[in-house]
Parts: structure tokens; C-alpha cells; sequence
């Protein structure tokens, strides 16, 4: 046997030691189960098409227009509920700035903007319901104070006595190689590009499209090309990641 040989007989063997070795002491200090956290990409993609967080609180409820209609709304209505939200609807207001609400006397046929944002209301109640599904971590307790400081945050709608954020969220290792659906991202997008949808569903002559008609566009991508945002092929992605999922049976 040559030197040559000798030497990478050498080398295989230290290899198979090594890689033994290394085998054995991964399974005590990681798993697969092990659970980290970080940043949501996913969400941080949301934040970068709203601009920001209360950007997007309001387009749970209000369409692009309403929404840029608050620097003027004590010039333009107050939308009823059944315009809010409604894209053929674009003149009339979201909400009024809480300062500018306040300054005017809390005006009865305006809602402040803050009213979307309390801890206990529908719209933050939902919000951090889904945040809590998609492992988000918990940013207020019962008893701190609530956003507008007009008293203690106790529970949500949901019962939950605390409010979760979908920005820092707990995923196990297993989740981040292979990839997990988000019920932040599949409701709440959906939900605040909804407006846009029906109406390019609307354009393409589809007098009345149902919810369940719009929902499937923009899930699945065919939407993607006119909306605003991208969503890319939704509905696939969740059954791939579901189909991982069973596979490696957990």
C-alpha cells in the first residue's frame, strides 16, 4: 500500500470518528423541537408594504383612500360602517387624528383613530389572538396601562390576558427548515387587501363576487399583478408545508 493510500485511509477514518462524535453530541444539546426565537420575516414583509403598524391596524378596517382621508377629516365625513372599507367608497374618512379629536370636543359623528388601537377592542383583540397562534411572544400583562393611558389593560375579547406581537415569534428548528403557515399573515393580509381584491374581481366582470371567490384569487397569487401587495401562491405553500409536516410525522 502506498503512502498515499495509507494517509487517506487515515483521513476516512478520522472522518467517521469524527462525524460519529459529532452525531452523538448533537442529540443532546439540539432538537429538531428546540424552539428559537426571532424576527418574523413574513411580518417584517407586511410592515414593509404598510409602512408601519398602525398603517396596517387601519387597513384591517379602512381602504388606502379612507385611510389617507384622516389628514382631512374634519373636511371630509366620517365613513359609516358599511362605507368602511368599501372601495367605491373613497371619500369619506377612517377615523380622526385623537389629537385633532380631542382639540375639536370629540365630535359625535367622528371616531378617534385611537379606538382602533385599544388593547381590549375587536381589531388588536384579533390581531393579537393571531400573533399568539403564530408564536408570538407576550408584550403586555393584565394590570400594565393600556395605549391610550386611559386605564389597565385586563383581557381581550378572545378572553387572553395578554397582548402578543407577531414581530418577535417562537418557532421550533424544525419549523424554520422546513417553513410554517402564519395565521397572522393568512388572515390579516387577506383581510386588509380584501377591498383591492373585490374590486379588481369587480373590473374584470365579476358583478358579485362572493368572499369565498375573492379570498381564492388572492391566496392564490392570480391576483398578483394588480394588487398591491404580493402574496404569491398562498393556499400552495400552506399544503406543502402541511404535507412536511405529516411526512416527518409531527
Amino acid at each position: 500500500m502506498s503512502r498515499a493510500d495509507d494517509l487517506s485511509l487515515s483521513w476516512d477514518d478520522a472522518k467517521k470518528t469524527s462525524l460519529a462524535s459529532y452525531d452523538k453530541s448533537m442529540s443532546a444539546h439540539l432538537s429538531m423541537l428546540d424552539k428559537v426565537t426571532n424576527l418574523s420575516p413574513a411580518y417584517l414583509s407586511a410592515l414593509g408594504a404598510a409602512n408601519d403598524e398602525f398603517s396596517l391596524v387601519l387597513a384591517m378596517s379602512c381602504t388606502p383612500d379612507q385611510v389617507l382621508n384622516i389628514n382631512d377629516a374634519f373636511s371630509k365625513k366620517q365613513c359609516t360602517v358599511d362605507e368602511l372599507n368599501d372601495m367605491t367608497k373613497p371619500g369619506c374618512a377612517c377615523c380622526m387624528l385623537n389629537d385633532e379629536y380631542v382639540s375639536r370636543g370629540e365630535p359625535i359623528d367622528f371616531i378617534s383613530c385611537n379606538d382602533y388601537l385599544d388593547d381590549e377592542g375587536d381589531v388588536i383583540s384579533n390581531l393579537s389572538y393571531l400573533a399568539y397562534l403564530d408564536g408570538g411572544i407576550a408584550i403586555k400583562e393584565k394590570g400594565d396601562d393600556k395605549f391610550d393611558k386611559s386605564g389597565q389593560f385586563s383581557e381581550t375579547t378572545h378572553k387572553q390576558d395578554k397582548i402578543y406581537t407577531p414581530l418577535l415569534q417562537s418557532h421550533t428548528v424544525n419549523d424554520l427548515l422546513f417553513g410554517h403557515p402564519s395565521a397572522y399573515i393568512g388572515k390579516a393580509l387577506p383581510n386588509a387587501y380584501f377591498a383591492q381584491g373585490e374590486k379588481i374581481m369587480k373590473d374584470a366582470g365579476v358583478t358579485s363576487p362572493t368572499t369565498t371567490q375573492t379570498a381564492q384569487e388572492m391566496l392564490q397569487g392570480n391576483m398578483d399583478d394588480d394588487l398591491s401587495f404580493k402574496f404569491g401562491d398562498m393556499a400552495a405553500y400552506t399544503k406543502r408545508v402541511g404535507n412536511v409536516s405529516k411526512f416527518l410525522d409531527i
